[in-house]
């Protein structure tokens, strides 16, 4: 088993990267780096943001903990409990909690299903049915919404190992039926205030 030991911080050779706490694109020269007394032949880093003091563990070979949150936030959700919801999936795939953000998004699913009138309480798979019945999936993102419902089991009691690109798959589609379904309209909304007050 590898040992790391860190000496105290100091000056690092310079390293860009997105701060997955802050999210600026920062350009760090301080840290922390195993020490000779480390049971490993590689060094490993751990890099301080300059702007929230945040520390960003990097691997040797350049695979860094925690990594920016996957996607995009989504503005103009109807309550901060979504808003909450969709950012936790995107900070557990971060830190490759594959299986935790697939039942955050169909924790997802079955919310915005009840948003927009499914009656609470029901099979997983009625609410699947209920936005595609009702028009709020694109006929062209059918065969998208067949392939997620097979990732991860089809039940919270009956899950199946998910890997990094599923759930990549499933957090692609809840953000664009997110855009799709609060964001868009939204925008939609305002521009026609702004036009017909003009």
């Amino acid at each position: 088993m590898a040992i790391l030991e860190w000496d105290k911080a100091e000056n690092l050779p310079s390293r860009t990267y997105s701060c997955a706490y802050c999210g600026h694109e920062v350009a760090s020269n301080q840290g922390y780096v195993t020490s000779s007394a480390s049971l490993v032949e590689e060094e490993h880093h751990i890099y301080i943001c300059p702007f929230c003091c945040g520390p960003t563990y990097f691997r040797p070979d350049g695979t860094r903990f925690p990594d920016m949150p996957f996607g995009h936030a989504v503005k103009y959700l109807p309550s901060g409990d979504l808003e909450a919801l969709y950012n936790e999936a995107r900070t557990a795939l971060s830190v490759n909690a594959c299986t935790a953000a697939v039942l955050c998004c169909k924790k997802i699913l079955v919310y915005i299903s009840v948003n927009k009138g499914a009656p609470p309480g029901r099979p997983f798979q009625e609410y699947i049915d209920y936005l595609n019945g009702n028009g709020y999936v694109p006929p062209d993102a059918q065969d998208w919404v067949d392939r997620v419902q097979k990732i991860g089991g089809n039940a919270g009691h009956k899950i199946e190992h998910v890997t990094r690109h599923d759930a990549e798959v499933w957090l692609t589609l809840i953000e664009a039926l997110l855009r799709f379904m609060f964001e868009y309209p939204t925008i939609l909304s305002d521009h026609r205030k702004r036009f017909s007050s003009t």
